[in-house]
């Protein structure tokens, strides 16, 4: 690793800058100047190119090698002794191992070593024997430099801290933090999408468009469409242009639209990233064949939104990991603190309750005893709240069904469960997401709706899913307190997963919250 006060750039610089200050010396000490000038010149503008080429990584990594090569050209010849540019050859080998430490510092000092045999053997001069002598002291500078890189290597690993791993995630997450803040349109899917559509519009004529994401079952889920489309398209990996694109990775349109077949275009446009799927963008116009061209534009909209939103995906990821480790610790807290607190607390009035024979004193007392058991019961619930998640395989409806028994046993209300799932699943952020939706519904019901009865409905055929959350109580009018903050949680939950949040009255009193992603459940679907 370089000191904190360099930067990278910056030892790069350096080291070419002493390279050539020492090709200088060398040229000045043995009065060959005034025939290494041009070598020494085409050394500097080589040194100039390779620092001022930062991105992208691959064409920095690829100078570093170009400069090797060009640096071995110059020794081998360069008018003027091969010894006054032979030091500048450790300057692209020091780069190399600034961007990939011993991989990037043998790569590139094998990269000039074989230029440099290559054109030693193949310089027909009489020179030729001058410059075996300075190749033969190269290589034995090579092995050395190589040897004790290996032996770097080797003693860093065998002496590495046990929080390396620590201390490379802290380096990755300070990154990938320092990198959201930049980001003009966040690391939101949806959000990402909805962008991609509106870049989408202004490439190409189009009446309508969606964007869909791949799924762990190898389903098509959308994620966002256009002002004017109410419900996404049915879409299949494996059907028409939504497989030629998917096959191919190449964007496929034909006559006739997804919505009116006999009239307009259609398009799929495959998001790719390095060879693998993440999704597609389908769009339909009204007018002709897109031209090649405009495809074309499209395609790399296409490509630059793949990388975005694959991105916003790992970092979904990672929140859900954070989430779930903050949720854990809460509910430690809460049990090991508050919890606890308030059991002495009941214990304490219990004990003044059985030492008194003040009737009026026992009844307040017996109303204190009466709300601490109520808090304890909260606190249990919210503990069971927290630590609810989706374990390691299993599936969206055994996790809400557990959930959901579990609260009604524990409140005293009647649970009523309807889970529907067909063998391919949601993306598990999805999953996840619909979970905690159905967790505040219910903990809403729970607290505020003085209901007897719950009604659990779960419908799941990726891309579609529909959660469905009823209960008999006093409805939204009549609850006590207020629960907007929850359904205020609700909305941004549903707004992430590209979800439809409904919260209305239950016919025959309670309420009933839906969430919905894709198609709606059939009109003639049985539910109370």
């Amino acid at each position: 690793m370089t000191p904190a006060k360099f930067s990278r750039r910056t030892w790069e610089v350096l080291g070419r800058s002493g390279a050539l200050l020492v090709c200088l010396v060398i040229a000045v000490s043995t009065s060959h100047l005034d025939v290494a000038r041009d070598g020494l010149l085409i050394l500097l503008g080589v040194a100039v190119i390779a620092s001022v080429t930062a991105q992208p990584v691959w064409l920095r990594y690829s100078v570093i090698l170009g400069e090797a090569v060009a640096a071995a050209l110059v020794v081998g010849l360069a008018a003027g002794p091969p010894e006054v540019y032979l030091p500048y050859l450790l300057a692209p080998a020091l780069a190399g191992a600034l961007n990939l430490r011993v991989l990037g510092l043998l790569t590139s000092l094998g990269v000039s070593t074989l230029t440099l045999i290559v054109v030693v053997f193949l310089k027909l001069n009489s020179a030729v024997q001058g410059s075996v002598v300075y190749l033969e002291i190269w290589l034995a500078v090579v092995v050395a430099v190589a040897l004790t890189g290996l032996a770097i290597r080797y003693i860093r690993s065998r002496t590495a801290s046990g929080n390396t791993d620590y201390a490379t995630a802290n380096r990755l997450l300070t990154s990938l933090r320092d990198v959201a803040r930049q980001l003009p349109n966040g690391l939101d899917t949806v959000s990402l999408a909805e962008t991609a559509l509106e870049r989408l519009s202004e490439a190409i004529d189009l009446s309508a468009a969606a964007v869909y994401v791949r799924t762990e079952g190898d389903a098509l889920l959308p994620v966002a469409t256009t002002a004017n489309l109410a419900d996404a398209w049915p879409a299949s990996i494996d059907l028409g242009i939504w497989g030629q694109a998917w096959d191919t990775g190449v964007s496929v349109a034909r006559s006739g639209s997804f919505s009116r077949p006999g009239h307009g275009v259609a398009a799929v446009i495959p998001l790719s990233l390095g060879g693998r799927r993440i999704g597609v963008i389908a769009c339909e116009g009204s007018g002709e064949l897109w031209e090649p061209a405009q495809l074309s534009a499209a395609q790399d909209i296409a490509d630059d939104t793949a990388l975005r939103i694959d991105t916003a995906r790992l970092f979904a990821e990672v929140q859900a990991l954070a989430t779930a480790e903050e949720r854990r610790r809460l509910s430690r807290e809460i049990h090991d603190g508050v919890a606890q607190e308030v059991a002495a607390l009941g214990f304490l009035v219990d004990a003044a309750r059985a030492s008194t024979a003040d009737p009026v004193v026992s009844a307040d007392l017996n109303r204190i005893r009466d709300e601490l058991t109520r808090i304890t019961t909260e606190l249990r619930l919210s503990i069971f709240d927290l630590r609810s998640e989706m374990g390691t395989g299993m599936r969206l409806g055994e996790a809400l069904a557990e959930y959901a028994r579990s609260v009604g046993s524990a409140s005293g209300l009647t649970v009523h469960l309807v889970l529907e799932e067909t063998p391919a699943r949601l993306p598990r952020s999805v999953e996840v997401e619909l979970l905690r939706i159905a967790q505040e519904a219910i903990t809403n019901t729970r607290k505020h709706a003085e209901a007897r009865t719950l009604w659990v409905t779960l419908r799941v055929d990726p891309p579609n899913a529909y959660v469905r959350i009823a209960d008999d109580g006093r409805g939204l009018t009549g609850r006590k307190g207020t629960d907007h903050f929850g359904l205020d949680v609700m909305r941004e939950r549903s707004a992430r997963i590209g979800a439809l949040l409904t919260v209305r009255p239950r016919e025959s009193g309670g309420t009933i919250v839906e969430a919905t992603i894709g198609v709606s459940p059939k009109p003639n679907a049985q539910l109370p």
